[in-house]
């Protein structure tokens, strides 16, 4: 089965300790207690400097992934949600996993393992998209029980599960969701179905079907990656690239550097998309018009997962193939005036990274800090496994007094 590039996966046995949970938690700030690496300085709002550092925070979720991987993560300005998988079981069907899910208050040290209360929505499953729209979370992925595969999608409310997947799952037909979206009126859910990829869309209760708009769908292909910047959604992923707006939907892959690969994530920075994904490549998207983006520094045997702004441009993370089961991580800064060369930031990450990858990135705010979460896994055979779950934190200080990362249109 396709899906999300690397996803991570192990070879443990595995039980889980049931918890008790909150989720209506309200944070000041998030208190960091680890030695950061200064790596350079963009421009920050207003033409001050900013000075980005790398956090090693695998620490505070290292129980929840441990073994595993994180697939996901979103945020409330309280609360990091984080999701993704466990391993392989030894006594399951050939890619089964466990789900994994972690709730960081962003005023607290440490995270609450999550997984019991999600497990039962997600057997032998794992989760992808995790998103906050405001009033509720959308928990999605897959189930992989021999009676039961297909995709698994629930509400969070609190500490309340609400289940939807009946209300998805003939769209994703033997599929799974990868991906979601908020575009403050209804959820853009996508993924895979038999005969490739599949997307939908909720609101109030209706649920429209997509996947009849997809360009060139084919058995195999995906969508792991959608993007709303205000207007329109961006949509990537395996043998897949398309803009939807008004209805319409847009064939962007012909000519892209993504052709022979896909799109499997990117960012809006409120002039313009950067995506990535395979081969290692970066893109601008304006409007529905694809231009070729910069070249990044090292193999090019690898591929980008996770964009994400920050002052003075974008973070894009992925990983390299090195050899037969061998991979690193990547991590480079992208400046937003293309003139400028892109910086390798690989070096700077933590060394829980090692042997794995960045899976996923995300902008989190509170009333007191603003940062950007990269997610993914560590140690990791990407053939057999075991791995774990490894997490870095960018944050950045600004001469310029009250500066804010924007927020998304």
């Amino acid at each position: 089965m396709n899906g999300p590039k690397r996803s991570s996966r192990s070879n443990v046995l595995f039980g889980v300790a049931v918890v008790s949970i909150v989720l209506a938690l309200i944070g000041a700030g998030l208190s960091f207690h680890f030695t950061s690496s200064t790596l350079l300085q963009p421009s920050c709002a207003g033409g001050g400097l900013a000075t980005l550092d790398v956090l090693n925070e695998t620490g505070v979720i290292r129980s929840s992934f441990s073994p595993g991987g994180i697939q996901t993560l979103g945020a409330n300005g309280s609360t990091a949600l984080l999701g993704g998988v466990g391993f392989y079981e030894r006594q399951g069907p050939s890619y089964a996993t466990v789900p994994a899910l972690a709730a960081w208050p962003l005023d607290g040290a440490s995270a609450v393992n999550l997984t019991a209360l999600i497990a039962p929505y997600f057997p032998r499953g794992g989760l992808y998209p995790v998103v906050w729209n405001g009033t509720a979370w959308l928990i999605a992925g897959q189930v992989n029980a021999s009676s039961n595969t297909g995709p698994a999608l629930v509400f969070l409310h609190g500490n309340r599960v609400v289940d939807r997947t009946s209300t998805v799952a003939s769209y994703f037909h033997l599929g799974w969701i990868w991906t979601a979206g908020w575009d403050g009126q209804g959820w853009l859910v996508a993924g895979n179905a038999t005969s490739g990829a599949a997307a939908v869309y909720l609101a109030g209760g209706r649920v429209t079907d997509l996947t009849p708009l997809l360009p060139h769908d084919h058995p195999g292909d995906w969508i792991q990656w959608v993007g709303w910047n205000g207007s329109s959604w961006l949509l990537g992923g395996g043998g897949m690239f398309a803009s939807f707006r008004a209805g319409a939907m847009t064939d962007l892959l012909p000519g892209s550097p993504f052709v022979n690969g896909g799109v499997y994530g990117g960012a809006w920075n409120g002039t313009r998309w950067l995506v990535g994904g395979q081969p290692d490549s970066l893109a601008y998207v304006d409007g529905n018009v694809v231009h070729e983006g910069p070249s990044l520094p090292g193999p090019s045997s690898g591929w980008v997962n996770a964009v994400v702004v920050v002052p003075g441009g974008w973070l894009a993370g992925g990983g390299i193939v090195l050899g037969p089961d061998q991979v690193r991580p990547q991590l480079d800064f992208v400046p937003g005036l293309a003139s400028l060369p892109v910086s390798d930031l690989s070096y700077r990450l933590p060394s829980s990274f090692n042997g794995g990858w960045i899976q996923f990135g995300a902008a989190v705010r509170s009333s007191a800090v603003e940062l950007v979460l990269l997610g993914g896994v560590g140690g990791s055979d990407p053939v057999k496994g075991p791995g774990y779950g490894a997490l870095a934190g960018v944050t950045w200080s600004c001469a310029s007094l009250g500066f804010r990362l924007a927020s998304p249109p």
